[in-house]
């Protein structure tokens, strides 16, 4: 048998290493972007086109390269930041693998031009997919200049997973500001398609913080610092006001490296506990030093995943300098265990009313009674309403449930067993086709409860249904407001008291691009200000919230890289649907429920909410009776 094993080709190699040091063009960002800084860099100029994808300047006046480091800098392994095993435990520099030139050049072409301050002439490069094409003498200012052109032009399969422009651009962006935040002495810019995006001189960190943050992080950001022989932990985290859904700024540097730890993030979770509402994110940008040979950043060609010789300690540490930071600023109360004083607490006396003695069975009592039968509310808050005066003729109780009757009424409406589907990935059972959607006079036809002011009980056909009034409300209102917005007839109206709306660079950027679209659906907005907006009018129904739904509009599209006008249409139909159902009472009126299930049966889909959430759970007899069992 003939031997089958043998060494690929370097070219081959080069662009099977690219796919994990270079699969997408903000890669390729972030090494070209590291090589500056490590270079001693003080001024970096980054210019994209197409989402990176038609090419990738970078222009620094750091060290620059001699002709043979020129050369060199684009073989596999080749590196000027270490030289023995010894130094992988005392990194201090952004790169040190040398993969990343190499891997760039066999899957781009490449233009370099490069002097150092003691040369009269520097060096201009070309290579294409690993194969060098000319190197020759030039005159350039001192520093590099490198262009990464047509990226995946040779391997055409690769280039077609390649995102839109606009979500590649994004995490272009992401990768800028990382880089950025933590080397606030460097001035640095951004070129989109040729013109400038965002530009940042050199400053301090928490300036560099407020240009990329937003100016309304400068109220928010408290400060934290801790010191010791071993560690540094220093920077800044967000009042618990200043949380938000989506878009929460939050970083992690360690050495000036930006890492990702969910260990970390999870103390200041903690630290935030009970301060914060339920799906909101503080801000936080914290920055830790301590000696290389306590960290290991050497786990994936990313760098990002770094391990710690002792993260409990610095994990205790974390939750503890975040809540310190929070109380300091009376974000969180405190309770003064050295204050010697004692509380004095008044002394009950009983009551000096006579309370009036009522039967055993005597309980709140609704006089309504309808065709749905009678009906109990419980009042807000579980709260008991006031018991009534005795009456010496007493009638019997006229909120007692007829059960025997009430039992008729849900085994009155008897049909068809239902079809069922899968929706949106989930497999919930439709609980309506179309043709019974029309039917609603059968669904409402009998008795239902309100329970915890939440949740509507009622029989549909032969099952017992839970209805969630708020997503149902929230199903309700998307598809008017949806209709509203297509069809241009929903309300606008002026903002009285014009509220400033702070952007951060992204979503700055993004506002300029798409601020047709949202004159389109209703917003009008005056630039005051580089990366600050006043809204002037907004649609009728969100008016108080305006400022907020439209940040949560900006941040959804940042995060899905999509900004089409069908996409803005959606999901902000499906925000004002949110903000209105949760602001909507627990109807106890008959008509107003009844006009809620027919309005949600006439819905394209009555079963979910846009974002697929259930609206509508239902118990059948068999599993009524396993509960019993």
């Amino acid at each position: 048998m003939s031997d089958i094993i043998r060494l690929l080709p370097e070219t081959i190699a080069n662009q099977i290493a690219a796919g994990e040091v270079a699969p997408a063009p903000s890669y390729v960002v972030k090494e070209l972007l590291e090589n500056s800084i490590d270079a001693g860099s003080t001024s970096i100029q980054l210019e994209v086109a197409d989402g990176g994808k038609a090419y990738i300047h970078v222009i620094d006046n750091g060290r620059g390269m001699s002709p043979t480091d020129a050369r060199m800098a684009f073989e596999k392994h080749a590196t000027s930041k270490i030289s023995t095993a010894d130094d992988l435990g005392r990194l201090i520099t952004m790169g040190f693998r040398g993969e990343a030139l190499a891997a760039i050049a066999a899957i781009a072409q490449v233009e370099l031009r490069t002097r150092t301050a003691d040369s009269d002439l520097g060096t201009e490069l070309f290579i294409s997919g690993s194969q060098v094409q000319s190197v020759q003498p030039c005159v350039t200012p001192s520093g590099t200049s490198i262009r990464v052109k047509d990226i995946f032009f040779n391997t055409p399969a690769r280039r077609r997973f390649l995102k839109s422009s606009d979500r590649e651009h994004k995490a272009i962006i992401t990768e800028f500001e990382r880089v950025a935040l933590v080397n606030p002495q460097v001035a640095m810019s951004l070129y989109k398609d040729g013109n400038l995006s965002i530009d940042l001189p050199a400053s301090g960190l928490k300036d560099r913080i407020l240009r990329l943050g937003g100016k309304r992080l400068e109220k928010d950001l408290l400060p934290i610092n801790y010191e010791s022989r071993t560690l540094t932990i220093q920077g800044y985290v967000g009042k618990p006001a200043g949380a938000r859904k989506s878009g929460a700024q939050q970083f992690f540097f360690v050495n000036n490296r930006f890492m990702k730890h969910p260990y970390f993030h999870k103390a200041i979770s903690l630290a935030y506990e009970n301060l914060v509402p339920v799906g909101h994110q503080p801000n936080y940008f914290i920055y830790f030093t301590l000696p290389p040979e306590n960290i290991d950043v050497n786990i994936n060609p990313t760098k990002t995943e770094i391990r710690f010789v002792d993260e409990q300690f610095i994990w205790q540490m974390i939750k503890s300098l975040v809540r310190e930071a929070l109380s300091a600023h009376a974000a969180v109360p405190i309770i003064d265990f050295d204050n010697p004083s004692i509380v004095e607490i008044p002394t009950y006396t009983g009551r000096k009313d006579q309370v009036p003695p009522t039967s055993s069975g005597s309980n709140y009592t609704s006089n309504t009674a309808t065709s749905y039968g009678r009906r109990v509310f419980i009042g807000p808050n579980n709260s008991v309403p006031p018991i009534p005066s005795p009456n010496p003729n007493p009638q019997p109780n006229s909120y007692d449930i007829d059960w025997a009757d009430l039992s008729a009424s849900f085994e009155a409406s008897t049909t068809a067993p239902l079809q069922g589907h899968t929706s949106q990935g989930d497999h919930t059972q439709e609980l309506f086709t179309h043709k019974e959607m029309s039917t609603t006079q059968e669904t409402t036809s009998s008795g239902y409860f309100i329970y915890k002011g939440r949740y509507i009980v009622t029989s549909l056909r032969r099952n017992l249904a839970l209805i969630d009034y708020r997503r149902a409300q929230v199903r309700v209102l998307y598809e008017r407001y949806t209709q509203d917005l297509t069809c241009s007839s929903l309300e606008v109206q002026q903002v009285m008291f014009p509220e400033a709306l702070t952007l951060t660079q992204q979503e700055y950027t993004l506002a300029q691009e798409i601020i047709d679209d949202l004159a389109t659906l209703g917003f009008a907005l005056e630039e005051t200000e580089a990366g600050e907006y006043t809204i002037t009018a907004a649609p009728s129904c969100i008016v108080n919230e305006a400022t907020e739904i439209l940040r949560l509009l900006l941040s959804d599209c940042l995060e899905t890289g999509q900004a089409g006008s069908e996409y803005l249409t959606e999901h902000l139909a499906i925000l004002m649907a949110q903000a209105n159902a949760h602001q909507s009472t627990i109807p106890q009126d008959r008509k107003e429920v009844d006009d809620l299930l027919a309005k949600l049966f006439a819905t394209t889909d009555p079963n979910l909410t846009p974002l697929g959430d259930r609206i509508i759970v239902t118990l059948s007899e068999s599993d009524l009776d396993l509960k019993f069992r």
